[in-house]
Formats: C-alpha cells, structure tokens, sequence
C-alpha cells in the first residue's frame, strides 16, 4: 500500500523550536526538518550514514570545522559518527535519510 503526504504539512514551523518529524519508517527512516531563520540543530552525530536534502530554504551545514552553504536541491552525505550542526539562514526543510 502506497502512501501520499506533503512535507508542507506534516512538517511545520514553530516559532519555539525546531520540527522534526519521522516521515517513514520501513527499512530506512526518512525525517522531515523545518527550521525557522536562525533556528538551529545543535552539534550531533549519526550511527549510521546519513542523506540530508534541502528542499525549501538555504542552511549552513556545518562538520569538521568546515561550513558549507545548502540551498534549495543541494545534498549532503553525511557520514557515521562525524559530528555536525545545521543553522538555517531562512526558513528551511530539508528530508534526511538514514
């Protein structure tokens, strides 16, 4: 059975904090992330690699004390146990797929 969905709405903003919500779950986990301006995921890291998309917005991505600039269909491969922060410089969600 298929399932249809829309980032926009199962992924909101909030003024007070971030949203992070699991959008699938069946063999790997795709998360839904919406970041208002300025909001931002602290420093962590993954067990396992790691897809992060920016589908809406512009981000820095942040890991080994290198930042890079995401905007709207860039990518990341995020690699396990590297740690790395994301900050949005405008309202953003991205998918992430692990």
């Amino acid at each position: 059975m298929s399932t249809r969905g829309s980032i926009k709405d199962m992924v909101p903003y909030k003024k007070e904090g971030k949203s992070v919500n699991v959008l699938f779950a069946e063999g790997f986990k795709a998360v839904g992330i919406g970041l208002l301006a300025k909001q931002k995921l602290e420093k962590h890291s993954t067990a396992t690699p790691a897809f992060l998309l920016v589908l809406a917005g512009s981000v820095e991505f942040q890991i080994d004390g290198t930042k890079y600039i995401l905007n709207s269909q860039d990518f990341v491969k995020i690699p396990p146990s590297q740690e790395h922060e994301i900050t949005a410089l405008e309202n953003s969600k991205m998918i992430l797929i692990k």
